[in-house]
């Protein structure tokens, strides 16, 4: 009979039972027993082998992506364990074995069924990532703060109401992810996590920023989206450190002055907000690589905007544009440009001097055209023009030799010429909601590679076409040559018999030959005279 050992081993996935035995043979010191999100259920362990605990060298254990509820008191075997990974589970709750593997200084626990912190978690001293996100947590216990050689703690996606005094305490702490939840108010004592450089607040329900946060002057990362915020604090100048600041998704009307100061600034998101105007103070953020002001109120591209010339993404897509500026060419180092949903009704020849440009978005305008010049634009790999009103399909789109990525869809194309299969970098091509005859719609919704094939095909129908006519061309060649060839020959054959026959006539008639041509007169005249009588 077999083992209740022998034959769990072979129950799980051969990829496993390999790794683990490739883990045991090398003395390997990780072990990778994940899954992705597209692993069948049948792929996935419901509890770890008991093989893996005779692997006592074992430093990394990844068990992500898998259908693990418990983790058994076997796993304390592990005592050389630095990380684990858990994540993409069903766990429920924080096992007193995980907490006896002291030397952990990883530990992941994100996308499970959490609902509670427990206290023997402060074990693990030795933590400095701590990742607890997308569970159902309510609350951060005082304890909690025991662990204070945590650097990055990631509690996103719960449902935390307000955060604990205590967790003043980690003052190691150089990444808080606080994303998600529930929190109305950022309380004071945050300033003393002095080591602070990256926080996450976004999609909380933050009505003001408060002064505590512009005294943590280490931040260099700063993601206030989707809150309630109506005004920037001029106090956030004091974060002068500050790299990336994201004020997306708020109720702004304005930009004060003072985040003109802010200049390290590299990203600035104020999307989604009630901006009708950006101050020409921003030229003072000339570090700026990444501008996003889409879906405010902006009826034209502020001049002060083109002076920032280090801008490689500028993102102005959902506002009121009728025009774009010819300073936009300042621009020379844009490499993305999204002008989608505005009221473009052409795009002007100067934005083809825009030759970095990988991505340009116009989809959602009022184009009626596309200029020939954009074949400029060499190095685009994406180009959108969905839900504009082009008829006619321009050759010179052919020239972007680079594109990957071409969107036409929802406009009034009825043909879409054979051209565009020289497209050969082209992965994607949506060509949906237009009155199409050529190539058939049936054919276009199926892709790029359905319409290669239908052009292919068209054109080796044409080849075979033009050789059954050259083939039936020269049959009657043939024919002809033949006939003629016949005829000549029998002339030919004619003349010669005839030339033979000639030849072969003697040179003198026989006697008895001539006696009959000699009487042939006499005989004539005699005729005549008995004709008369």
């Amino acid at each position: 009979m077999t083992s209740p050992k022998k034959n769990m081993y072979y129950q799980i996935p051969p990829r496993f039972r390999e790794r683990i035995q490739a883990a045991k043979d090398n003395k390997l010191k990780e072990l990778d027993l994940s899954n992705d999100y597209s692993s069948r259920d049948e792929e996935k362990l419901t509890e770890i082998p008991t093989e893996v605990w005779e692997l006592e060298q074992l430093e990394v254990l990844n068990l992500s992506g898998n259908q693990l509820t418990t983790i058994p008191e076997s796993i304390t075997k592990l005592t050389n364990l630095i990380s684990l990974n858990l994540n993409y589970n069903q766990v429920t709750t924080i096992s007193g074995a995980i907490t006896k593997l002291t030397n952990l200084i990883s530990l992941n626990l994100s996308f499970n069924q959490l609902t509670i912190i427990p206290g023997s978690i402060t074990r693990l001293s030795n933590l400095t990532c701590l990742d607890l996100s997308f569970n159902q947590l309510n609350s951060l216990p005082e304890f909690i703060t025991e662990l204070a050689n945590l650097s990055e703690f990631n509690l996103s996606f719960n449902q935390l109401k307000s955060i604990p005094e205590s967790i003043t305490k980690m003052t190691n702490l150089g990444s808080l992810d606080l994303s998600f939840n529930q929190l109305t108010i950022i309380p004071e004592f945050v300033t003393n996590l002095t080591n602070l450089t990256k926080l996450n607040l976004r999609d909380n329900q933050l009505k003001n920023i408060p002064k505590s946060i512009t005294k943590i002057t280490d931040l260099t990362w700063l993601d206030l989206s989707s809150n309630q915020l109506k005004a920037i604090p001029d106090s956030i100048t004091n974060l002068t450190n500050l790299k990336c600041l994201f004020l997306s998704s708020n109720q702004l009307k304005a930009i004060p002055e003072s985040i003109t100061q802010l200049t390290n600034l590299t990203s600035l998101d104020l999307s989604v907000n009630q901006l009708k105007s950006i101050p020409e103070s921003i030229t003072q953020l000339t570090n700026l690589t990444s501008l996003d002001l889409s879906v405010n109120q902006l009826k034209s591209i502020p001049d002060s905007i083109t002076q920032l010339t280090n801008l490689s993404e500028l993102n102005l897509s959902t506002n009121q544009l009728k025009n774009i500026p010819k300073s936009l060419t300042n621009l020379t180092n844009l490499t993305g440009l999204e002008l989608s949903s505005n009221q473009l009704k052409n795009i002007p020849k100067f934005i083809t001097q825009l030759s970095n440009l990988t991505k340009l978005d116009l989809r959602d305008n009022q184009l009626t055209s596309i200029s020939e010049s954009i074949t400029q634009l060499r190095n685009l790999t994406e180009l959108n023009l969905r839900n504009n009103e082009l008829k006619f399909f321009n050759n010179s789109i052919i020239k972007l030799s680079n594109l990957t990525v071409l969107d036409l869809s929802s406009n009034q194309f009825k043909i879409i010429p054979e051209l565009i299969i020289e497209l050969t970098n082209l992965t994607e091509l949506d060509l949906r909601d237009n009155p199409l005859e050529t190539p058939p719609i049936k054919t276009a919704n199926e892709g790029i590679e359905a319409i290669r094939e239908y052009f292919q095909e068209i054109e080796e129908e044409k080849r075979l076409g033009f050789l059954n006519d050259s083939i039936l061309f020269q049959s009657r060649s043939i024919i002809f040559i033949f006939i003629s060839s016949i005829t000549l020959i029998s002339s030919i054959i004619g003349i010669i018999v005839y030339i033979i026959y000639l030849n072969l006539l003697p040179s003198e008639l026989p006697e008895s030959v001539k006696e009959i041509q000699e009487r042939i007169p006499v005989l004539q005249r005699e005729n005549e005279s008995n004709s008369s009588k």
